[in-house]
């Protein structure tokens, strides 16, 4: 019904949101993941596929999703702070709700149609 209701139907927001300390149900753009969001979307649109975006953003030092999430509520550190896989890459640039941030939705589309890169 939260769906419906045109609620996030998710309890926890995706890696380049937060939720609203004024609303808990709304989630806001979290500014120093969707710089990261956005490289993504912008190695992609160079052509980049998914294995090569997760090796510049190892080789750069970006911490991966689960390392930005521990830093950010205090929890233990994972052991790989900067290994990202391509699986990792491929579920940002799936989420449509990064549409907002990168607000590229055409260029999704294409790179998940498999123009820029094969799935």
């Amino acid at each position: 019904m939260r769906g419906e209701a045109g609620e996030h139907i998710a309890s926890n927001p995706p890696y380049g949101y937060i939720k609203d300390p004024q609303d808990k149900k709304k989630w806001i753009v979290d500014e120093e993941a969707a710089k990261v969001v956005q490289r993504i979307f912008n190695l992609c649109i160079a052509g980049k596929g998914p294995m090569q975006i997760a090796k510049t953003l190892t080789a750069d030092r970006v911490l991966t999703v689960t390392a930005y999430h521990a830093r950010q509520k205090g929890w233990v550190m994972p052991e790989n702070l900067y290994r990202w896989n391509t699986n990792a890459v491929l579920r940002i640039l799936e989420r449509r709700e990064f549409g907002e941030i990168c607000k590229m939705n055409s260029i999704l589309k294409e790179c998940l149609r498999g123009k820029l890169f094969p799935l």
